[in-house]
């Protein structure tokens, strides 16, 4: 009974926006050792990349802040599809946490092929399942991606 009351005094003391959806960015996968960060020479778009196309993001996960803002989550996602990042890497290669509780959203996209991909947004940090299930990494911060 003891037990009972701490975990419902411990929901209770913890606002709901500490207790994201979202444990990481996106899953570890025991594959990325294996595989090499993509280097992006040809200056090319993470839309062009992976083939997303705009429009028609289904939504999996977002942070309360987007609640009611489908037009800005659109805007954001398009903004996003349109970075042209320096490279992708298999796995996180920054030091800093993703901070999950705001700004942050899932969505499904389809490609160019008729399948779908994933991107997952936390602020700057982002990650695309690409149509094989492998996780691509970036920061669409300045020294992270080409400029126009």
């Amino acid at each position: 009974m003891t037990a009972r009351w701490l975990i419902a005094l411990y929901f209770l003391a913890v606002p709901s926006a500490a207790l994201p959806q979202l444990a990481q960015l996106c899953p570890a996968d025991a594959r990325t050792a294996g595989r090499a960060t993509l280097h992006n020479e040809g200056k090319r778009t993470l839309g062009e990349i992976f083939g997303l196309l705009p429009g028609g993001a289904a939504i999996e996960f977002a942070t309360s802040d987007w609640n009611n803002r489908r037009e800005a989550l659109d805007t954001r996602i398009e903004d996003v599809l349109r970075a042209r990042p320096r490279s992708l890497a298999p796995q996180v290669i920054w030091a800093e946490a993703a901070d999950l509780r705001s700004d942050t959203f899932s969505v499904a996209l389809k490609r160019a092929d008729g399948g779908s991909a994933r991107l997952t947004v936390s602020g700057n940090q982002i990650c695309v399942r690409d149509g094989s299930g492998d996780h691509w990494f970036f920061r669409n911060v300045s020294d992270d991606t080409w400029s126009d």
